[in-house]
């Protein structure tokens, strides 16, 4: 009696272990075919692997689970799908019956119920295949599928450690994982077309080139990446046939269609059974992260030493540029910036660190009463580093563009004095110099557009800040005054007096009785 191919697909990685290991999925008589964690990826998956059950969340990036529900309805109508969901809502039920789906669950999984349905979901396929069609079907399929399946479990094993499964198909994975070989990752850049067909492109690509170069590769199912092994000819030394295999490889890069973009393709150490498989697994994964990094198709087969890790530089510089219109020196801390995140080359830092600049920056377009819609615009599914990064940088620069022709020269200068007014050196030949003008120029323009000279207004400034610390803190007298750029308390409390009629003390002690 066949076992029964079932992906599981859910944005989650965590819920996704937790379906694989929740079940006793052979003694159901299925395995897990594959998994993922977008739409996207899922629907590679179904076209590739045609398995038998899906289990997909409702709500995922890239396409929701009545997506799949629908491809499945139209193009896998023996495929029985059961829909995940946290949210009790009836429409979402009413569209799942619509699209033929068989089951539909709310998180959290109860294990007795969804062991039911899978059991009522194998039960439903066994009668299928009962029918006289199905198993002249079954017939012409049994080997394709016994490969397909033996090549799933080969990926769970390097996946997971385990083929998710026992018997006959699980021993054979088993069994290939003994025979040495090697993991590849393959992933593609700055391509302007969607990554699901990128990846079905150059899958086929790869594919067709490596068979014709005399290798046999089995492919299996990752988001945004290609994952394959293959296995070393006999009879010759391991590290000679590796050796060979990477230099195959650069060849094909060579052959490349430029509509997949540039290429990364990472190969690991030879892995001669299921433990070392895993690790393989696991070092090409990483090892691809270093390829995030790179600039044009390659093959990497070694690791790659970061520079150290240094502190990140702090971003006042940035933004003060920004809100003075200032790209020239905006400009130039960009490019700072990149140059070390690409020397560490940690892609999970570089990505946080894009993303914190954006919210930094997305801050700076808010001071500026600026419209953000569409001011992260990207040009690519996957892209690399340097991509990312122009991103960001070409938001900044239109941000600064923007604050460039809203703010007028005293415009900028209140815009410093509203960003460095705690510091006690602050003077006006500081601000003169940054907004790039003589001082005594500043001096008479600041008087004639504010009314007020210079000192006046930042000394007004400084006590309307203290105000607000002395309301909504309780710092001392001493410690407000050092946070608005008064270096003497007692000097500090007399102009507040001055301003204000009253003392600090007093000030604060009205302010909590309103």
């Amino acid at each position: 009696m066949r076992t029964y191919s079932v992906v599981v697909l859910d944005d989650e990685e965590l819920i996704i272990q937790s379906l694989v290991s929740l079940i006793d999925w052979a003694g159901l008589g299925c395995y897990i075919a594959a998994t993922g964690t977008d739409g996207v990826a899922g629907s590679t998956i179904l076209k590739q692997l045609r398995p038998d059950i899906v289990i997909t969340d409702i709500r995922m990036p890239g396409a929701s689970g009545l997506d799949i529900a629908r491809y499945c309805a139209q193009h896998l109508p023996q495929c029985q799908v059961i829909l995940l969901s946290a949210y009790a809502d009836f429409h979402y039920a009413q569209e799942a019956i619509q699209q033929g789906t068989f089951a539909y669950l709310l998180k959290p999984i109860d294990k007795s119920e969804l062991t039911s349905v899978i059991r009522r979901a194998v039960d439903k396929q066994r009668a299928y295949e009962d029918t006289a069609a199905a198993r002249r079907q079954m017939q012409a399929d049994m080997e394709n599928a016994r490969t397909m399946a033996t090549s799933s479990m080969l990926f769970n094993l390097a996946r997971y450690g385990t083929t998710g499964a026992q018997g006959a198909l699980s021993a054979q994975a088993e069994a290939a994982a003994r025979r040495p070989g090697v993991v590849l990752s393959i992933q593609f850049f700055n391509a302007s077309r969607p990554a699901a067909t990128i990846l079905a492109e150059g899958q086929q690509f790869w594919q067709r080139a490596l068979r014709q170069a005399g290798w046999q590769p089995i492919f299996g199912s990752a988001s945004e990446k290609l994952i394959l092994t293959c296995e070393l000819p006999q009879g010759i030394d391991h590290t000679t046939a590796r050796n060979r295999l990477a230099h195959t490889a650069r060849q094909l890069l060579e052959e490349l269609p430029q509509t997949l973009g540039f290429c990364v393709v990472c190969l690991s150490a030879v892995y001669h059974d299921a433990a070392s498989l895993h690790q393989c697994y696991r070092a090409c994964l990483s090892l691809l992260d270093a390829g995030f990094f790179c600039e044009s198709s390659c093959v990497l087969d070694s690791a790659i030493q970061p520079a150290p890790a240094a502190p990140p530089a702090p971003v006042e510089p940035l933004c003060h540029a920004v809100l003075l219109g200032q790209w020239p020196q905006a400009h130039e801390w960009l490019d700072k910036e990149q140059a070390a995140l690409a020397m560490r080359r940690d892609k999970a830092v570089a990505l946080e660190r894009i993303r914190a600049l954006q919210r930094s920056m997305a801050r700076c377009a808010l001071q500026l009463s600026m419209p953000t819609e569409g001011l992260w615009q990207h040009t690519a599914d996957s892209e690399n580093f340097s991509a990312r990064f122009e991103v960001l940088r070409r938001g900044v620069k239109t941000i600064t563009r923007y604050a460039e022709q809203k703010c007028d020269l005293i415009g900028r200068a209140c815009l410093y004095l509203e960003e460095h007014f705690e510091e006690n050196d602050l003077s006006l030949e500081r601000v003169s110099e940054a907004c790039g003008v003589n001082s005594s120029y500043l001096s008479r323009a600041f008087k004639k557009a504010r009314g007020t000279n210079f000192l006046e207004y930042l000394t007004t400034l400084r006590i309307r800040h203290a105000q607000q610390l002395l309301t909504s803190t309780a710092l001392k007298t001493y410690e407000v005054a050092a946070r608005v750029g008064f270096s003497d308390p007692h000097y500090f409390s007399q102009v507040f007096k001055k301003y204000c009629g009253c003392t600090p003390a007093v000030w604060r002690a009205e302010a909590r009785k309103g």
